[in-house]
């Protein structure tokens, strides 16, 4: 700004004098104004220089690649992962003894206050609950207590009557607990929050994540009643909960339920 300011003097200066110098003169005031010019953008370029050598790094060509952080963890499955031969064994690493244990702990405080009548169960039991469960998801019947129907219609043999009585595991169906309701601190995932914390502990112990790991989550459709439910109309299951794998642990997380009754 100051050299615009004194090369516009200067030439307010040669138009006032220029009718009494003549040529000469307009040749000398056109050389100090370029002079005057050219020394301000000299000095500027200066100012510029300094301040570029005043700081602590130097511009340069040459290109480093920084990695902030060296991997050095083994990942990839554990060695009990490799240790299993059969389905079940695999399965068993979650389904462990930690999960039945609290399964059959729970699910009995919850029998003893639903049913006069009830009985214990233990886990060797809740492991042949589990498995009619899973059988009912694969073999689908118009209702609940057709698997242990005989009727030719149905199939002509009982699927579940040989593992456990029907009135059995109505029982355990509506006895099945994970959480003690007395217990009860304001958390909204308190009815599954321990059975959460186990699952997520077999993750961590049968797979170790590496240095890349892909963020992912997955619908899990749902009809029941559930303040967390959402409705996503672009999805396939339009009302679902959603369950997270993180990168930094492999385990599930869910959003807030409804408070327990």
């Amino acid at each position: 700004m100051d050299s615009c300011e004194d090369l516009e003097q200067n030439f307010e200066k040669w138009l006032t004098i220029s009718d009494e110098g003549g040529e000469n003169t307009n040749d000398t005031m056109e050389a100090d104004a370029l002079l005057t010019h050219e020394d301000g953008e000299s000095d500027s370029e200066n100012e510029d220089s300094d301040s570029n050598s005043s700081g602590d790094e130097m511009w340069t060509s040459d290109t480093e690649v920084r990695d902030p952080w060296v991997f050095s963890s083994q990942c990839g499955p554990s060695g009990e992962v490799f240790n299993c031969r059969t389905p079940i064994e695999f399965f068993e690493l979650y389904l462990n003894d930690d999960v039945l244990a609290l399964i059959v702990e729970e699910t009995n405080r919850q029998g003893r206050v639903k049913y006069a009548d009830y009985e214990d169960t233990c886990e060797r039991e809740i492991k042949k609950f589990i498995g009619l469960c899973l059988q009912m998801g694969v073999v689908k019947m118009p209702n609940l207590r057709d698997y242990w129907s005989s009727r030719p219609a149905l199939g002509g043999h009982s699927i579940a009557g040989k593992v456990m009585p029907r009135k059995r595991f109505e029982q355990l169906l509506n006895s099945l607990h994970f959480a003690d309701n007395t217990q009860y601190d304001g958390d909204r995932l308190f009815k599954i929050k321990s059975f959460v914390k186990l699952f997520n502990d077999s993750c961590e112990k049968t797979y170790h994540p590496g240095k890349e790991v892909t963020i992912d989550e997955f619908l899990v459709p749902f009809r029941g009643r559930i303040v967390f439910r959402q409705y996503i109309p672009s999805k396939k299951h339009k009302k679902t909960t959603i369950k997270k794998r993180s990168s930094s642990r492999l385990h599930s997380s869910g959003t807030d339920g409804r408070t327990p009754g």
